[in-house]
């Protein structure tokens, strides 16, 4: 369990830069709109920092559970990985958006679906790439 929490925590960690950058080229690309104002330094230092940790953090929690149903879920390797992260995409973000969309937050549905699918998908091709279970 630890080497899926540890490949968790490396995987959450490079999601979470990933998840940056798709919120730079989101906003950059007028993905989801109204944006109110432009992306400032203290913005990028504080709230994209927090993300990281916070996605590092979760992600550690979610390799353990990796680790934990490793054997039931298909696939191999890296691929076996991509698959675990799409379906927390399905199960958090998808369903999230489907809630929020449904309450009016369309813009905040679009922000979720989008970060999402660059955040899930990378941290599941790492955390498939990292895990070796134990024989």
């Amino acid at each position: 369990m630890k080497s899926g929490i540890i490949a968790g925590l490396i995987a959450g960690l490079i999601g979470g830069i990933v998840e940056n950058i798709a919120f730079i080229i989101g906003v950059t690309l007028r993905i989801w709109e109204p944006y109110q104002g432009v992306i400032s330094s203290t913005f990028l230092t504080t709230h994209l920092l927090f993300e990281i940790i916070i996605t590092g953090i979760f992600g550690a929690i979610f390799g353990f559970l990796y680790a934990m149903y490793y054997d039931s879920t298909p696939g191999k390797g890296v691929l076996k990985g991509l698959l675990f992260g799409l379906i927390l995409y399905l199960i958090s973000n998808v369903r999230g958006a489907i809630s929020l969309a449904g309450y009016g937050f369309i813009t905040n549905a679009k922000v979720s679906l989008w970060l999402g699918i660059f955040t899930l998908t990378v941290y599941g091709l790492v955390l498939g790439y990292l895990y070796k279970p134990k024989k």
